[in-house]
């Protein structure tokens, strides 16, 4: 975990060189935020950078993020919901373009990001901010540029919050769902058969008697 007394040590060596440290955060991830907040606070010179959205901690994190403008985010993931929270309630100069190869195309990724970006209403300046520039002052040990505070942190928060708990519970729907079908499916079919079978022996079985009777 990030409280490791090791892992203080290397942020420790990567402020002092300006280097960025990468930690995953997707989905299935402990909670890390807290330690990121408090690591962050303790080195204003390291570049913290949460990937995949930070989601495992951005339902809270957004809120401390404008507090820490070394904690950085990623765009390495997939859906809808998350993005748009991330474009819409964390600092648009702390977002990062990233497309998580080889698991997503940076074509495909970079059109999925520049899409959700224009969608929850970031500028052109802000969007060229996250696709390169700021990433370009990360990788030179430059000194990160601010680029405006959030756009819907005021009138938007509940509402992409509340979009991203929808999506999450509607993936895990379809995939309940798909799940108990497979399991239903084979059990459905032997039962139709066995429906079928039966209305086939019914309508033979006497059309054989009067052949017998003919006979």
């Amino acid at each position: 975990m990030l409280d490791h007394c090791e892992v203080r040590k290397l942020v420790a060596l990567a402020a002092e060189r300006r280097l960025p440290v990468l930690i995953h955060a997707g989905r299935g991830i402990p909670a890390l935020g807290a330690h990121c907040v408090a690591l962050a606070g303790e080195f204003p010179d390291a570049r913290l950078i949460l990937a995949h959205a930070g989601i495992c901690d951005l339902s809270w994190i957004w809120r401390a993020a404008p507090d820490h403008p070394n904690l950085l985010f990623d765009t390495a993931w997939w859906m809808p919901a998350d993005l748009g929270a991330l474009f819409s309630l964390v600092p648009p100069g702390q977002i990062l373009f990233a497309s998580d190869a080889p698991y997503s195309a940076t074509l495909m990724s970079a059109a999925f990001m520049l899409r959700a970006a224009l969608q929850a209403g970031l500028s052109p300046e802000q969007v060229s901010s996250i696709a390169s520039e700021q990433s370009l002052r990360l990788a030179g040990a430059e000194k990160l540029e601010p680029c405006g505070p959030a756009v819907g942190e005021h009138d938007r928060a509940q509402h992409v919050l509340l979009d991203r708990v929808a999506e999450f519970y509607e993936e895990q729907v379809d995939a309940s769902v798909k799940s108990l079908t497979s399991v239903i499916e084979p059990i459905m079919i032997i039962f139709i058969g066995g429906i079928v079978g039966f209305i086939v022996i019914s309508m033979y079985l006497p059309l054989f008697e009067i052949y017998n009777h003919i006979e």
